[in-house]
């Protein structure tokens, strides 16, 4: 489950409470209708191969099939913050114990900065920001720029 809801949440620059609040009402054939929770924000998030796959497994690990959410707990109903923050952690330190190597001091909010940064087109219209200031604070990529 946590895969799918990173998986989601990177496509969509979205948040994980507007990814455990996601309804099988909202799944358009354009795209995704998302409400940012935080800002108010619509924005349908069209669909690419990789959200299709990411929704489509959200579906398949459903362990009771739920009609109206796109992600579920064990009984079909909304998952919860707490719920998903629990296996966030487990999948991390399971992580960690595969590859102690590599570093996991990140959060999951760190996933909508990641998102952004990749993004190629307008971040400020892709991310729902109001302000050029607030993507800036997401986008950690460093500008290349032409020399002369």
């Amino acid at each position: 489950m946590v895969q799918a809801v990173l998986e989601i949440s990177y496509c969509c620059a979205a948040r994980v409470g507007d990814v455990l609040n996601l309804q099988a009402h909202q799944l358009t054939d354009e795209g995704i209708f998302i409400k940012q929770e935080k800002t108010g924000k619509e924005q349908i998030k069209s669909w690419s191969p990789r959200l299709r796959a990411a929704i489509d497994l959200a579906r398949s690990i459903q362990k009771a099939r739920s009609v109206n959410r796109v992600v579920a707990n064990e009984r079909g109903t909304k998952l919860s913050y707490d719920a998903f923050r629990h296996r966030w952690n487990k999948a991390k330190k399971a992580a960690q114990a595969k590859h102690p190597e590599m570093k996991f001091d990140f959060t999951f909010h760190d996933n909508k900065g990641k998102s952004i940064s990749d993004y190629e087109g307008d971040k400020q219209k892709f991310s729902g920001h109001k302000s050029h200031q607030m993507v800036a604070t997401y986008d950690r990529k460093t500008d290349v720029v032409d020399t002369h």
